[in-house]
């Protein structure tokens, strides 16, 4: 099943205790405030939370998407003093990041509301990602 917690059977443990104790009072998209009584999450549970939502996240959009390079830039990285790595998202299909968020938001969109349609205020590659997803 997409999205399923036994594909990282590393984490699934950690993150199955993070989600089921913590995800309801807290996640990375929505703010819901705990009810009264109930325990505050951690700063170490809203990261396995977060970690829950990200891995959730790629496997739903896993086969519509590019594995795309991570680069080491040593020159930039030696003048800025670190290593730096360079994330080659401009090789995605649409030219930019933005396919990631738009798979993963059109992929949780119930009948209705895909039925109803999406609308983006974008001229730029958020509108490029909506249209091809939405030609998908």
């Amino acid at each position: 099943m997409p999205g399923s917690l036994d594909e990282y059977p590393i984490h699934a443990d950690r993150l199955r205790i993070a989600f089921s104790t913590h995800h309801s009072l807290f996640t990375t998209r929505t703010r819901r405030f705990p009810t009264p009584g109930s325990r505050l999450p951690t700063p170490a549970n809203r990261f396995l939370a977060m970690q829950i939502d990200f891995f959730s996240a790629r496997a739903r959009i896993a086969s519509n998407v590019h594995v795309t390079p991570l680069l080491r830039s040593s020159l930039l990285g030696t003048r800025i003093g670190c290593r730096l790595f360079l994330k080659c998202e401009n090789l995605q299909k649409t030219g930019s990041f933005k396919v990631r968020g738009v798979l993963n938001k059109l992929s949780q969109l119930d009948d209705i509301a895909r039925e109803r349609g999406v609308i983006t205020i974008s001229a730029g590659n958020h509108a490029a990602a909506i249209a091809w997803a939405g030609a998908q």
